[in-house]
């Protein structure tokens, strides 16, 4: 499955906030959006840390915004700031309390905090919804236009998107992340043009030639285009010209996997751990035990992932931190274990998910976030059950999903459970029964990509099917579906 959304439930604000809102034509501005609270002193700071966010430097721009808000604590785009460069979940639901009592706020801050609720909350209408308000009443701000680009793009919505994306490009030149957020687009989203996402991206290096996270996405499109030795070059260029930018290192760790340099990948990823907080970076530990499920070791890729929750647990990390961190690798190990028919390990790996998820329950307050977490844990103990040979007691797990998701103010609601009623009607073999409800699971879901093309092989659509494993294994983007299931489709293939 997808990675586990990091931040977790807040309430909804934008109605306190808006009270407040303040307009003011000479105010300061972060890429169109007006700045509250602020003097001109403070924006050239704000201004820095969001360009080190930016540049893939999360622990440099906290800093930057701590400080600020030490300094002023009625800055509410810093406490912005604050949210988006979060550690964990506790920390994110903290921040957007304190954000919900400052006052003075502009509607573009408002506007900007409700955004990131409804995201959050799983209501794509009402992302939809404000970020429209947000563009509308701010057409000239890259920002608001890259808000649009993506819930239009959540939203499946990709000409739409695309077309709000060039705008945001068109709004503020300097702004890096819309020519990023437009490239990705590229990368992912059907129909895919991956030179058009270069040329997004060698634009953007034309205005900042020193940028390294500009040449981390540079690389990405190349290993997009399956060339691999480009994609390293770009995240070495990336590293030399920031030492400190830890995804740079990981990135070579993806590329150096995918050419089969395990080794060497493993070493990319620990320098990345090294070159930048570990609040932020434990995430490069199940990249480094992914090399084995991708050397075919799923034993050590396991032990490797009960190696890292020791790591983690030893760790100066806060411990709210500490958990969302554990949560991932549970998630991980358990997938895993599943895939390779370890049950022990996979129950183990459940029941430790669970416990931990049990805690962080406790400090929810929205619903949809319960609702979601919930869902999600039923995915993994249905799972469990089909592997155990039990698909009634996988698809009671299902139906609680299909309960627990239909609240949701969101099209998409429904794709867990159907990934979870298409992999139980694949183990009772009823082919065409599975095929249906894959097709409506997340298709950008790799695990659930290759299954639909082993379906379409089975059904005799086999020219179809060798046209979906050749994608498969030319995707070189990692994550534990892929993992799991890359060596498969390069059988196939």
């Amino acid at each position: 499955m997808k990675q586990i959304i990091k931040h977790l439930t807040i309430i909804s604000i934008f109605a306190l906030l808006i009270q407040h809102a303040v307009a003011n034509p000479n105010q300061f501005h972060q890429f169109g959006i007006p700045i509250s609270n602020i003097d001109k002193s403070e924006v050239i700071h704000l201004k820095a840390a969001f360009a080190a966010e930016a540049n893939d430097l999360p622990t440099a721009a906290r800093k930057i915004f701590d400080r600020l808000l030490e300094k002023n604590p009625r800055i509410v785009m810093a406490k912005i700031g604050q949210i988006i460069t979060a550690t964990s979940n506790d920390e994110y639901n903290a921040l957007v309390i304190q954000a919900q009592k400052m006052t003075g706020v502009t509607p573009g801050e408002a506007m900007l905090l409700q955004t990131y609720v409804a995201f959050i909350k799983r209501d794509l209408e009402q992302y939809l919804a404000t970020s429209k308000t947000l563009s509308e009443t701010y057409p000239n701000s890259s920002w608001a236009w890259r808000v649009r680009g993506s819930a239009l793009g959540t939203a499946k919505q990709i000409d739409a998107s695309r077309n709000a994306n060039d705008k945001a490009i068109n709004a503020v030149k300097g702004d890096t992340l819309a020519f990023k957020q437009a490239a990705n687009n590229y990368i992912f989203f059907e129909p895919k043009n991956y030179d058009k996402a270069q040329m997004y991206m060698e634009e953007a290096i034309e205005t900042q030639p020193a940028n390294s996270s500009l040449y981390i996405t540079l690389g990405d499109v190349f290993r997009a285009k399956n060339n691999l030795n480009a994609a390293k070059q770009n995240y070495q260029v990336a590293a030399t010209l920031s030492p400190q930018n830890s995804v740079a290192f990981s990135k070579q760790g993806h590329a150096n996997t995918f050419l089969g340099f395990y080794n060497e990948a493993r070493e990319n990823y620990l320098s990345a751990l090294s070159a930048g907080d570990k609040e932020y970076n434990m995430g490069f530990g199940n990249f480094h035990a992914y090399t084995y499920l991708y050397e075919g070791k799923p034993k050590k890729a396991i032990s490797d992932m009960k190696k890292w929750i020791k790591q983690v647990g030893k760790s100066e990390m806060t411990e709210s931190a500490k958990q969302d961190a554990k949560l991932q690798f549970y998630n991980d190990m358990a997938l895993s274990a599943l895939k390779y028919n370890m049950l022990s390990e996979a129950e183990y790996a459940v029941l430790s998910y669970k416990s931990i998820y049990e805690k962080q329950m406790k400090g929810l307050t929205d619903t949809n976030d319960k609702n979601a977490f919930s869902a999600y844990l039923n995915f993994l103990q249905g799972m469990v059950a089909l592997k155990s040979g039990d698909p009634a007691k996988a698809t009671l797990h299902a139906e609680t999903i299909m309960t627990l998701m239909e609240p949701m103010n969101n099209t998409r609601k429904h794709e867990l459970y159907h990934n979870l009623v298409g992999q139980v009607e694949l183990h009772n073999k009823n082919y065409s029964m599975s095929l249906e409800h894959l097709k409506q699971a997340d298709q950008a879901d790799m695990n659930v990509k290759y299954h639909i093309a082993m379906l379409m092989d089975k059904m005799g659509k086999n020219e179809v099917a060798k046209s979906m494993y050749n994608e498969i294994v030319n995707f070189n983007f990692n994550d534990i579906d892929y993992a799991l299931i890359r060596n498969d489709a390069l059988k196939f293939n």
